[in-house]
């Protein structure tokens, strides 16, 4: 009985030794996993935050434990979101607010605790309130800047926003680089977006003198720019800023740019050769440098090899000087060089064509009437079989076919000169006539097949072919992945500005078809090409961002 009891009560013992490890371990794990997922619950009897609320709480107790350990500069902006100031935050309310809600994030780590939740919602439904008191202090605080040596000009305080900063800084020293189709660096600072979501990177570059390379900021300029980005990096007025200034500018119907003096009946020519020559939009191809205006060379990227545009200045050794008036109308209406050899489709003489003979003349007229410029052209750089010039022939047969009758699907790849479509309205086919034939916009909003023709069945839908970095918009009516939501007051603004409904400007080469094409239209032609978009069928393609997308 005794060796029972013994037993017995060895037993009890081992079993109080293995349930206090079993304690210890047990509350040792949950201590760890407390501090892995940022602490304990907050103490409010309710569990939810009392009190006034500011960004400094909310950066305290939940954004620097809990997220800055991916959305900081330091550790990449994981998802293209940093929240590490309330300006960021801010820009990214609605995201934070639908991940916190939902339980995504963080993604792979401990969830956030009730209250750390409870209090990053009441904070932003309570209008996300900036500062109760004072600034947090910054993560990363910059050295000091000296202060600059040169008195204001002005008792006035100078208002410093974005168009300021473009115009005195990143237009003069910054452009020449970081702007379309360059992007060094694969950074674009065109718009004010750009330059936003590059603004720590500006910065550093800036204060540590490695940009921009080879050139000097001057103290004036490194010091606009220093202060605009520490000050918030304000917007200001929602304009696209201006292209930088071809130099030199030569206009031929002024004598100041040393034009001669011309008539009226040549002057009245000339003004319609200029509006058709905006429309389209010959410098944006045709000129790689601004020095040599429409002397070709500019380089146009595609799966197919690069092409290299011509010299279309009236140099007639390099240029199209020697061109009568029937090689110009040869060469836009069916595709072919004066000695009849056929152009490649990176010239779009498939939407040329569709021009009357009147605005070819005058277009020509206004051409013959730049300054010559000798420089030679180069080959293109295709690869095989696409650098078999022969081959062009079936596909002309195949994408570029005479069509009769014509109707208002059939007659956007017809060859030939625009003829009205019957049952449609007059402005209806003047914004036919605009953007399927001047301003081309199928040539890079349509997905093209394996051999580069264009897609009927996806008309205007989006492409990635573009040559651009981004691919080029979804312009149909499809409320999902297009312009559905847009009315023809938004199709206006965008015509005239860039700027699209969701507040975003577009930049890279549509900021430059905008600029010095549609926003030189009449207020009738914008009219005419908004119905005309407007009336396109709706076709769906989730690969491409829309217009609005920031």
């Amino acid at each position: 009985m005794r060796a029972t009891n013994e037993i017995i009560k060895t037993y009890l013992r081992l079993w109080g030794i293995s349930s206090a490890l079993a304690v210890a371990v047990g509350l040792t794990a949950c201590n760890y996993n407390l501090k892995k997922s940022g602490g304990v619950e907050d103490s409010a009897a309710d569990g939810k935050p009392t009190g006034a609320l500011s960004f400094a709480i909310v950066l305290e107790k939940v954004i620097a434990p809990r997220c800055l350990e991916c959305h900081s500069h330091a550790r990449g902006n994981k998802g293209d979101v940093n929240l590490e100031t309330y300006r960021q935050v801010r820009l990214n309310i609605l995201d934070v607010k639908s991940d916190v809600e939902d339980g995504s994030m963080p993604k792979k780590k401990a969830p956030l605790t009730q209250s750390q939740k409870d209090l990053l919602l009441n904070w932003i439904n309570q209008g996300f309130p900036e500062f109760a008191n004072a600034l947090p202090p910054p993560l990363d605080p910059p050295p000091a800047e000296p202060t600059p040596v040169e008195p204001p000009t002005s008792t006035e305080p100078e208002i410093i926003d974005f168009t300021t900063v473009f115009k005195k800084v990143i237009q003069p020293a910054c452009l020449k680089c970081h702007s379309a189709p360059d992007d060094e660096g694969e950074v674009n600072l065109e718009t004010y977006q750009d330059v936003f979501r590059n603004r720590k990177k500006v910065e550093s570059e800036v204060r540590e003198g490695s940009m921009p390379k080879k050139k000097k900021l001057t103290p004036q300029q490194r010091d606009l720019l220093l202060r605009w980005l520490r000050a918030g990096a304000a917007e200001g007025p929602r304009t696209v800023p201006p292209l930088p200034a071809e130099i030199p500018e030569y206009d031929p119907l002024n004598p100041a740019t040393g034009a001669p003096v011309r008539t009226p009946i040549e002057l009245a020519r000339l003004k319609r050769g200029q509006y058709i020559y905006r429309a389209g939009l010959c410098a944006n191809c045709h000129t790689s440098d601004a020095m040599k205006p429409l002397a070709g060379g500019l380089k146009i990227k595609s799966p197919f090899g690069t092409f290299l545009t011509p010299n279309i200045t009236p140099d007639r050794k390099t240029g199209i000087g020697k061109w009568s008036e029937a090689d110009f109308i040869q060469a836009m209406r069916y595709g072919l060089r004066p000695n009849l050899e056929m152009y490649y489709p990176s010239f779009p003489y498939t939407n040329y064509s569709k021009l009357s003979d009147a605005d070819m003349i005058d277009l020509r007229g206004y051409l013959m009437a730049m300054r010559p410029i000798r420089q030679a052209n180069l080959p293109h750089i295709l690869s095989f079989p696409y650098n078999q010039r022969a081959l062009l022939l079936p596909w002309r047969i195949i994408n570029f076919p005479m069509v009769y009758p014509r109707d208002d699907v059939n007659f956007r790849v017809a060859r030939g000169a625009f003829e009205p479509i019957e049952g449609k309205s007059q402005t209806w086919n003047r914004g036919a006539y605009l953007v399927e034939g001047a301003f081309h916009c199928t040539q890079c909003h349509t997905p093209r097949d394996s051999l580069g023709g264009l897609k009927t069945d996806e008309w205007m839908s989006g492409s990635s072919l573009s040559g651009e970095k981004r691919a080029a918009s979804n312009l149909t009516p499809d409320r999902a992945t297009g312009l559905g939501g847009w009315s023809e007051k938004d199709w206006l603004t965008f015509l005239q500005t860039g700027s699209t409904p969701a507040g975003s400007n577009v930049g890279g080469e549509m900021r430059k078809i905008v600029l010095n094409g549609t926003a030189g239209l009449t207020a009738a032609d914008q009219h005419a090409m908004a119905v005309y978009f407007r009336s396109l069928a709706p076709v769906r393609n989730s690969q491409i961002k829309t217009l609005d997308s920031k």
